[in-house]
């Protein structure tokens, strides 16, 4: 029978699984469960779904790693993506929005992430959603967030032209990220804003 769970302290068991990032220890057995279950969340959803999902997580307090692929989201449900920075103990947010063409308001939206109180690190994968120029200038805000170390953004072929790169530019002062990964592929920044 598997007893090593229940000789470890508590303490130690959350940091095990907050290390993984994965719901594996959750399975063990039932006081594992109750433990670490919900700590970690990785999803598939489309448009709909994305209200459902907000949902889960205003209403899970020990909710670290949240790891999202979205299919097929635009529109309100977009926008509204950006109160996960309700989500109140998120540490971790990887959030695929690849080729969904959110747009301009989403961007703005996800900028509202850094009033996140506890989130650390963020991966956006924003490639290819017609961000354009205002879009990306909104996601510089999150140079700001209070708790972020890490932040990886995608924005490749979003347009984001010399005025974005620029604006993105301010990330690389924020005293608290590092590393920092921008992606800006493809997307018509021009000689000024690669320098920046």
């Amino acid at each position: 029978a598997m007893t090593w769970p229940l000789l470890l302290p508590v303490e130690l068991l959350e940091l095990i699984s907050d290390f993984l990032q994965h719901q594996a220890l959750a399975h063990v057995c039932t006081r594992m469960y109750a433990l670490v279950g919900g700590r970690h969340l990785a999803c598939r959803v489309k448009n709909s779904g994305v209200f459902h999902l907000l949902g889960t997580v205003q209403g899970a307090p020990h909710l670290r790693t949240l790891r999202v692929v979205c299919n097929d989201v635009r529109g309100r449900p977009a926008r509204r993506l950006g109160d996960l920075c309700q989500a109140p103990g998120l540490h971790s947010l990887d959030l695929d929005l690849a080729a969904n063409s959110v747009g301009m308001a989403a961007a703005e939206a996800l900028a509202m992430l850094r009033h996140s109180p506890c989130l650390r690190s963020l991966r956006l994968n924003l490639a290819d959603n017609d961000l354009g120029v205002p879009g990306t200038q909104a996601l510089a805000a999150l140079k700001d967030a209070p708790s972020l170390r890490t932040l990886a953004l995608d924005l490749s072929g979003n347009h984001a032209g010399c005025a974005g790169a620029g604006a993105l530019a301010a990330l690389a002062a924020a005293p608290t990220l590092r590393p920092l990964h921008l992606g800006l592929r493809n997307s018509n920044r021009g000689a000024e804003g690669a320098a920046a």
